[in-house]
């Protein structure tokens, strides 16, 4: 999946454009996927989950996106969250950056995602202090 995003990263937003030469950004808390700027200069995260993402991966998000901001010097961060399904317990409560959740179904060879469906939008959509 994260090929294909690679190489149609506007499929997941229009404006994006990938800004980590290719490679996964080591950052305090793991490993991002992509990171990618959008159309208006913010920092994005994306984070590729296989199979239905569970309430771990909306934490993990928010701790990428704070490592990120803290490296950033606007801190100007936001993340996105890509799985084939979310668990229905999946956190809503605020969180310090917001982040948007996708939906995804790629192909069988992984070759092509389409990620025409958005699940929710900006769940966790309260700003950085």
């Amino acid at each position: 999946m994260q090929a294909a995003l690679r190489i149609e990263i506007e499929q997941l937003e229009r404006g994006l454009t990938i800004v980590d030469d290719g490679a996964e950004n080591k950052v305090d808390s793991g490993f991002v996927n992509i990171t990618a700027r959008d159309a208006s200069g913010t920092t994005v995260v994306i984070e590729l989950k296989t199979g239905t993402a569970r309430q771990g991966a909306v934490a993990q998000m928010l701790s990428y996106t704070g490592d990120v901001a803290a490296e950033e010097e606007s801190g100007n961060v936001r993340g996105i969250l890509v799985a084939s399904n979310f668990d229905a317990r999946r956190s809503r409560q605020p969180g310090w950056y917001p982040v948007s959740l996708f939906a995804s179904t790629a192909c069988a060879s992984c070759s092509q995602t389409d990620m025409s469906d958005p699940a929710t939008s900006d769940v966790l959509a309260v700003p950085p202090p």
